[in-house]
């Protein structure tokens, strides 16, 4: 209790008792203390204080919405009729009940409807104008109005007069110079590449190889993601993931040289590798992240660090690399891709394919290595699909499935007379837990990789783990 106001008297106004009752549900204070508080700060008796608390504060759902994330992404929407429905649907998540419900919702509600289209963005450079609202009369009003973000953006231009009677106060922006475009962070990249990277000799391996295939399966990394243990489960940052990555692999193919016959290594990427997809710190569907660093940051170091992996397995045996798509990093990993096929151009060691196709077919001799996220077509799903797509489908003995997205393992043997069986692995997630799995109780995976040791003909042949790191 020592973290309670004790002076009611401080507590003047009708709105100042509910905002105090509302920040000790916010802070999940145990519903005993919150209740005593309701009669202390009212001066009403237990019973009465029970009866206000059930009413007006039990089944109240506004500390449980993001209202300024909701009001931007209304803002942002271009139909009147997505603006609409929208509308409705907080207006529903939020029910006034009384006047301290309506202090919360209303306001809410209303802002949302008078900033949509209030913040135009066209590339670099963005222009936000309000017309006739009553307490904007200031350019910062404007700002926090819109719910600009000023880290990204800066004023080149203000307007501020009546117009037609009505106040009217506009302002233009431009993104930072430190913002830098992903495609100018990419075209750059590509020119030094193209123009620096040397020939390099074909590597000798042993000629005593067994001719098996080592697969290596790091996913779901989340490369950039920022995480607090007493929050979200687990401490992450950019270090963090680079050394749980560096050693999964190296332990991996440690483990794997007993079988003493790698003569290829094959190597997915992708698979939500990196946590967001561009500079509003954001996955491909704008899903906002917690980050450890700025976008330009998290890329670099995300393609250092498999350089690293991909120069470190090439002294074992030559290696493929497949590019998968994934939510999280859809445009931003199929650049990256793209910067290690320029990279590796001239490296008959390595090999690197990045097209952008949702599925990828790895044929190994008699094996067939399929790759999707997960996060689309549903395991059971994906072998219906696959037998469509692949003309060569009944021609492969065994069949796999490798999918990430879900952060857990598990393995799932689809049968059906057209497609004959499958096998289809949700391989567990390299990165650790985030608030989001955290708060809705998806715990207890562990935290690691996986590698497959595959045999030409006779097919998998074993299915090793790297040490856990939860």
């Amino acid at each position: 209790m020592s973290n309670l106001i004790t002076n009611v008297s401080s507590l003047k106004t009708e709105r100042q008792k509910i905002e105090y009752i509302q920040s000790l549900i916010k802070l999940k204070v145990d519903e005993s203390v919150v209740r005593k508080e309701v009669g202390r700060v009212f001066s009403i008796g237990k019973s009465a204080r029970n009866e206000k608390y059930n009413k007006y504060f039990k089944n109240d759902n506004t500390h449980k919405i993001n209202l300024p994330k909701m009001t931007k992404k209304i803002s942002e929407m271009e139909s009147d009729a997505d603006v609409g429905k929208a509308i409705d649907k907080l207006t529903k998540l939020i029910k006034p009940k009384n006047t301290g419900g309506k202090i919360y919702t209303q306001p809410a509600i209303k802002s949302a409807k008078k900033a949509n289209k209030v913040f135009q963005v066209n590339g670099d450079k963005a222009v936000a104008e309000v017309k006739g609202v009553e307490d904007i009369r200031t350019v910062e009003d404007l700002i926090a109005y819109a719910n600009i973000d000023m880290n990204i953006w800066e004023v080149t231009k203000t307007v501020a007069n009546l117009w037609n009677g009505m106040w009217q106060i506009k302002a233009e922006f431009k993104r930072k110079v430190e913002e830098i475009n992903l495609k100018q962070i990419i075209g750059e990249l590509k020119e030094d590449i193209i123009n620096h990277s040397p020939k390099l000799e074909l590597i000798t391996h042993s000629k005593d190889k067994g001719g098996l295939l080592l697969e290596i399966t790091a996913f779901d990394l989340h490369f950039g993601k920022l995480g607090w243990a007493p929050s979200d489960g687990s401490d992450t940052d950019i270090n963090i993931a680079r050394e749980v990555f560096k050693k999964a692999v190296i332990e991996l193919v440690d483990k794997s040289q007993k079988f003493g016959g790698i003569s290829k290594i094959l190597m997915p990427i992708g698979n939500d590798y990196l946590t967001i997809d561009n500079s509003n710190n954001t996955t491909f569907a704008n899903t906002l992240q917690s980050v450890d660093s700025r976008f330009p940051k998290v890329f670099k170091e995300g393609r250092k660090l498999l350089v690293w992996a991909i120069d470190y397995l090439k002294q074992f045996a030559p290696v493929d690399v497949v590019y998968v798509v994934s939510n999280h990093d859809t445009d931003s990993m199929f650049h990256l891709a793209d910067a290690l096929e320029c990279w590796y151009r001239n490296d008959k060691n390595v090999n690197i394919e990045n097209s952008p196709a949702p599925r990828k077919y790895y044929r190994f001799e008699d094996n067939l290595i399929i790759y999707d996220h997960g996060d689309k077509v549903s395991p059971q799903k994906l072998a219906i699909v696959a037998s469509t797509e692949y003309k060569d489908w009944s021609l492969v003995k065994n069949r796999e499935f490798h999918i990430g997205h879900f952060h857990h393992e598990k393995t799932l043997i689809v049968k059906d007379l057209d497609v004959n069986s499958a096998i289809v692995r949700t391989i567990p997630a390299l990165s650790g837990s985030d608030y989001y799995h955290n708060s809705h109780g998806y715990v207890g995976a562990k935290q690691r990789a996986q590698a497959f040791v595959w045999h030409p003909s006779d097919g998998l042949q074993a299915v090793l783990y790297s040490k856990s790191n939860n």
